[in-house]
Formats: C-alpha cells, sequence, structure tokens
C-alpha cells in the first residue's frame, strides 16, 4: 500500500489552530495518524499511490456553528478543495479525516436536531472516492470509510504528578470498590429529554455504596481529585457505563478496557468499529438504551465467572486502544481496501 501526500500549497492548508482545549483529543489524533501513515506508506509518485491523503481535518468546519466555538480565523469550506482534489488525482481514492459524529454524508437520524447542531449543512462531493477515517461507526458511513478508534494517549499531564503516575499503573488494582460508575455531563441541552444523554442519565443519576453516576465535579468531589479523575473512576469500577452523545460513539468505550473496567455501551445504532480484527464480545457488553432504567439489576446479576472472562479479554486486547494498536488497525483496513480495489480492476481487464 502506498500513499501520496501532496506538498504544501499544492492544495489549501486546513489547520487547526482555532481549535480549543475541548478539541485537542481529535487534533492530535489526526496529527499523529497524519505522520505515522507518511512514514509508513508515503511515495513521491502519485501513478503509483492507492491513496491521496488530503490535509483537511474536518473537525473544523463540522463544528464551525456552534455557538459557544469562537474562531480566530473564517476558513473557507472545504468541498470545493475537495472536488478539485479529486479531480486532479483521477481514479484515485482520498483519504480524509472526519472526527465528528454526522452530517458529513447525509442527514442522519442518529444527528442533533438543535439549531446550533455541529452540522447545518452536508460536504457536497464526499461520495464513493473518499474514504472518510471517521471516530463515528454507524450504517451511515459507506463501505470504503473506516469508523477508527479515538486511542488512549501514552501520557498524561505533566503538571498533574499523581495523575500521571496514576495513568502509567495500566495494570488492575487489588479491589474494586464501584460495581459501576459513570462520570461526566449526565444530559446535553441541545439533545431532546428522550436522548440517553439528554436526560435518561439524570434518572439513574446518584451514588450508593458500589455505584456512582454523576458529573466529573461530583465523581472528583466525593472521591477525591486523583480517585475521581477520569482514569480513577475507570480504575475502581468493574463496569463502566458508555452511553452515546451527541454522537454514538464514547471516549470511555476505548479508555475502560485500557484501565480494567468493562465497557457497557448504551448506544442504539453504534456498529462496533473493526469487529473483524477485535472481539468485542470477550471484553464488552453491549445493551440496548432502553435497559438503562434496569442497569443496576442487569450488572449485578452477571456472575462472577463471567466478569473473570471479560476482565481476561481485556487484558489480552488493550493493545488495540493504544496509538500504536489504532494505527495499525487503520493501515490494515486500507491496506485490505487496496488489495480488493486491485482485485477488482484485474477482474475487468481480464
Amino acid at each position: 500500500m502506498k500513499i501520496f501526500f501532496p506538498e504544501p500549497g499544492e492544495v489549501e492548508q486546513y489547520v487547526h489552530n482555532q481549535v480549543g482545549p475541548h478539541m485537542s483529543v481529535h487534533a492530535r489524533f489526526y496529527d499523529r495518524l497524519r505522520v505515522f501513515l507518511h512514514q509508513e506508506y508515503q511515495t513521491s509518485d502519485p501513478d503509483e499511490a492507492d491513496y491521496v491523503f488530503l490535509p483537511i481535518n474536518l473537525i473544523l468546519f463540522q463544528f464551525c456553528n456552534l455557538q459557544n466555538v469562537v474562531w480566530e480565523n473564517t476558513l473557507p469550506d472545504p468541498g470545493p478543495t475537495i472536488e478539485r482534489t479529486a479531480q486532479r488525482f483521477p481514479g484515485k481514492r482520498l483519504l480524509l479525516f472526519g472526527s465528528g459524529d454526522f452530517g458529513q454524508r447525509k442527514r442522519s437520524v442518529w444527528e442533533s436536531k438543535a439549531s446550533n447542531r455541529a452540522y447545518p449543512n452536508l460536504y457536497e462531493g464526499l461520495d464513493e472516492r473518499i474514504t472518510l477515517i471517521a471516530f463515528e461507526s454507524t450504517d451511515d458511513l459507506l463501505p470504503c470509510d473506516i469508523g477508527a478508534i479515538p486511542y488512549v494517549t501514552q501520557t498524561a499531564p505533566a503538571k498533574m504528578p499523581l495523575l500521571h503516575a496514576l495513568f502509567r499503573r495500566r495494570v488492575d488494582p487489588p479491589d474494586r470498590d464501584l460495581l459501576y460508575s459513570f462520570a461526566g455531563t449526565l444530559a446535553y441541552q441541545e439533545l431532546p429529554r428522550d436522548h440517553v444523554r439528554g436526560g435518561k442519565l439524570l434518572d439513574i443519576a446518584g451514588r450508593g455504596p458500589d455505584w456512582f453516576v454523576g458529573t466529573a465535579k461530583d465523581a472528583r468531589k466525593r472521591y477525591g481529585k486523583v480517585a475521581g479523575s477520569d482514569i480513577g473512576m475507570l480504575r475502581r469500577s468493574t463496569f463502566t457505563l458508555c452511553p452515546a452523545g451527541f454522537g454514538r460513539w464514547s471516549f470511555r468505550l476505548f479508555q475502560a478496557p485500557v484501565f480494567g473496567s468493562i465497557p457497557v455501551l448504551l448506544a442504539d445504532g453504534y456498529r462496533l468499529p473493526f469487529a473483524g480484527q477485535i472481539p468485542w464480545q470477550n471484553f464488552s457488553i453491549v445493551l440496548a438504551e432502553s435497559n438503562l432504567a434496569d442497569i443496576s439489576g442487569i450488572l449485578r446479576e452477571i456472575p462472577d465467572e463471567r466478569i473473570e472472562e471479560l476482565q481476561a479479554g481485556m487484558k489480552a486486547n488493550r493493545h488495540h486502544f493504544f496509538e500504536q494498536g489504532a494505527h495499525q488497525l487503520i493501515a490494515n483496513r486500507l491496506a485490505s481496501m487496496s488489495l480488493d480495489s486491485q482485485g477488482k480492476a484485474a477482474m475487468r481487464a481480464s
């Protein structure tokens, strides 16, 4: 597999220094994936390339309509650039990074209908010529797209040495005092009340001797700055609830296995990415969102033997959720699609 990277200036460069801290994970993922693909698969000859990599991160434009985002510069819509690049490299598949949720290709039943939703307009030209590498993974993606894994980074903030040390300890703690937990935003005002993150979590919010469902602030207040941090809650919980947000995907689904907490996916319509390479059934639980109200009883009925099996499955599959593993999954998928394309071309020629 070979990828051609146009030189700066050949196509418009879309930087992401306008993105605030809340989008830093998306920007970092884009940067490091681009570097990985360039180092491993770059070719200087576009004629021999299987793909052309567009230096565009759609996250900028997907979120430009949000009222709480302040942009330093006005950036042009990427649609014309995508189309010009496709015309310049006819017959080549374009790689495009879109780390958001919905609205790239078509309207979706899952997208937010709020007036300030992130994707008020569709991108013209995002057709079968484009392979979209997106965090989202639903049937709204085309077969040529890749639902990526937002991997866990290898470092924690250096200014928080205790948290940094905790991050480095990915081994299971001797005792998990919480059966299940969720620490984060319980409800977004832009989402309808019957959405799992529009109000349903509020219905089960609270805390007990062995469970917690509340905001991140409440978790730190109850358990302390380190033990109640995002990582601390993962390490102390046997199960971590992973409800859908504005999209169907959740960072928790990929963070939990790293720290030994069994992810419980509550996101109707989500399609687990790389199902052919990752045995999700060995270390995760998938429930319909309608089960949220009965989550405590459901998790308490899971026998200890099954919990031990799931925990063993997490240890065997943690490598997928770090940078190297996540990058390799994408590369494997791109190589597979390239071979399929070459095989079909050979059949047509014969």
